[in-house]
């Protein structure tokens, strides 16, 4: 199993300690490479069309990556899905990405897309920001372990979820159905140490937020 960090371009104030990450591989994506630079980590593909950063920290870039592909400006695909299609991820593989939230909110949006995308595809996938944790679940059963009192939000990224049940939550569900657009999940939190979630059909988007 690989661990791949990706780190696109969004607000470095929203970034978290990238050395505090568990990461095997990490690529940058336009500015997010001269994030895992500042960082003093290696830099192992650098991609982009590169029209968000200097010539000098671009020079920085191609210096220091193992690999760099560059691409022109008018193209099709955006920055973080021309990385995405650049890993070969194999079963069992993890993307985590950072530096997707907090900027521009169409390019948050299809962010979000993209992750489903994968998600669909039965890969594991995450969004990490400074104050968030956001994974996407396919039906099943899933532990999850309390950490603080951070906000678990549960939002459906289809037009419903079927059969969702919550365990060890303050507010417990028992074979219910969210609603593409409901606040019915939005801001639970884990009362045990740990906490089940279980669904039948649909995708769910869990965001665990910390109080700003």
């Amino acid at each position: 199993m690989t661990i791949y960090g990706i780190v696109a371009g969004g607000p470095e104030v929203l970034l978290p300690d990238l050395t505090q990450e568990t990461i095997d591989i990490w690529i940058g994506c336009d500015r997010g490479c001269h994030y895992i630079l500042k960082a003093h980590l290696a830099l192992d593909l650098a991609i982009g069309d590169f029209d968000s950063v200097s010539e000098d920290i671009l020079e920085e870039i191609k210096q220091e990556a193992k690999s760099v592909i560059v691409y022109p400006s008018d193209k099709d695909d955006s920055d973080l899905e021309l990385a995405i299609k650049a890993v070969d991820l194999k079963a069992g593989d993890q993307m985590v990405f950072y530096g997707v939230t907090g900027g521009r909110l169409d390019h948050a949006w299809v962010n979000v897309g993209l992750l489903k995308r994968l998600a669909m595809q039965g890969f594991q996938v995450k969004m990490v920001d400074a104050h968030h944790k956001v994974s996407f679940y396919l039906p099943g059963h899933y532990t999850l372990y309390r950490q603080s009192e951070d906000y678990l939000s549960l939002l459906p990224l289809t037009a419903k979820v079927t059969g969702v049940s919550l365990t060890g939550f303050k507010y417990p569900l028992k074979h219910a159905v969210l609603t593409e657009g409901s606040s019915l999940s939005l801001s639970n939190q884990l009362i045990e140490p740990y906490g089940s979630i279980s669904f039948q059909s649909g995708i769910l988007m869990v965001i665990s937020a910390k109080e700003l």
